[in-house]
């Protein structure tokens, strides 16, 4: 898997995590994008050697990334993920997905029309969301 589809999976798992439906949750989400790079950096120095490169440059590629979850009333999501078009296009690329989110206590489960889901804790304003998958990274959000 390439470093752009790696990235574009993250960003769609966690903006699935992103989702919440409660009053008072409902709103739009931005990526936090020096608060994800912290909790990645943790998380990839638990990689092996060999793996650490790639994770090196998913990191420097944050910087680049737009990503905003809006929790809508009825729990209804979408997420946008505007990112670098790294097959030498001049235009990044910008994706939109739609889904399900749900609330129970500080906990949001979010559902991407693809049948992902994504475990988020909200504090505050702030969503920390983890996919279900294999990765264990971790995005963080901020309510605007």
């Amino acid at each position: 898997m390439n470093a752009q589809t790696w990235l574009r999976t993250s960003a769609i798992a966690l903006g699935a995590l992103l989702l919440t439906a409660c009053k008072g949750t409902e709103g739009t989400y931005k990526l936090d994008k020096t608060e994800t790079k912290k909790a990645m950096e943790v998380e990839f120095e638990k990689l092996p050697e060999g793996q650490k490169g790639m994770a090196k440059l998913v990191l420097g590629m944050i910087d680049s990334l737009d990503m905003s979850i809006e929790l809508k009333a009825g729990g209804d999501l979408e997420m946008k993920t505007t990112s670098p078009n790294l097959g030498g296009g001049d235009a990044p690329k910008t994706d939109v997905t739609t889904g399900k989110w749900s609330k129970d206590g500080d906990t949001i489960l979010i559902v991407g029309s693809d049948g992902k889901k994504v475990n988020c804790t909200l504090a505050g304003s702030k969503l920390t969301c983890i996919g279900d998958g294999k990765s264990s990274t971790k995005l963080v959000l901020n309510r605007g």
